[in-house]
């Protein structure tokens, strides 16, 4: 089984948040945008990930591709979707989270960024994404921080370890996306569960990235 994915892609982190619950180890193949594997030409229209192939079968959709994986084995969840309160929270934070991490994501050196092509296409699509030059983003980190550390304390329902459900993984890859800043402190009523249920995925964390 192979699971096809970007490193920063909050999408594919929930797949493999899935796959290390349920303790599966798909082989990780990370792309570059708009390079597909020769093992997928003429398989896939267009290359978006997560893409999952086993055996002959492939699914390019991060929920079928978790509905997939929970259906080896005992079934963990009890639904495949975003309630209300999980997606009001991560509307909550959207545009601070993407003005935090797209200009911190050149400098984590992730498979997908490592040609200069891919990098020099990040740099200059990105910035229009979040409504202002990577500079500008960065120069406004403090109030960023403070905006999306009130958002925080929201989360804690999302991360019981002994009631997994769909939204838990849609939280956690949007908090892992966020450890990459350096600015942002977690608090304890987050930062512990979180790691719990990271370790438990076998899924790190980013290195920090200061301003």
């Amino acid at each position: 089984m192979k699971l096809f994915v970007f490193e920063t892609c909050p999408f594919c982190v929930r797949a493999r948040i899935m796959a290390g619950l349920k303790g599966l180890s798909p082989e990780l193949v990370y792309v570059a945008p708009g390079q597909t594997p020769a093992e997928l030409e003429g398989r896939v229209d267009r290359l978006t990930v997560p893409i999952m192939v086993d055996g002959e079968r492939l699914i390019q959709d991060s929920t079928e591709i978790i509905r997939h994986f929970d259906s080896i084995g005992t079934q963990l969840l009890r639904s495949y979707g975003t309630g209300p309160e999980l997606e009001e929270w991560r509307e909550t934070i959207s545009s601070a989270l993407k003005a935090l991490c797209y200009p911190r994501m050149p400098r984590l050196n992730v498979p997908e960024l490592a040609s200069s092509e891919a990098l020099a296409f990040f740099e200059n699509a990105m910035p229009e994404r979040i409504g202002m030059t990577f500079v500008d983003a960065l120069a406004q980190t403090p109030q960023l921080a403070v905006e999306v550390e009130a958002a925080l304390p929201r989360v804690v329902q999302f991360l019981a370890s002994d009631d997994i459900s769909f939204d838990t993984l849609a939280a956690l890859a949007e908090l892992r996306s966020l450890t990459m800043v350096a600015e942002i402190d977690f608090p304890e009523q987050v930062s512990v569960p979180f790691c719990v249920l990271m370790a438990r995925a076998g899924v790190a964390p980013f290195t920090i990235v200061a301003a």
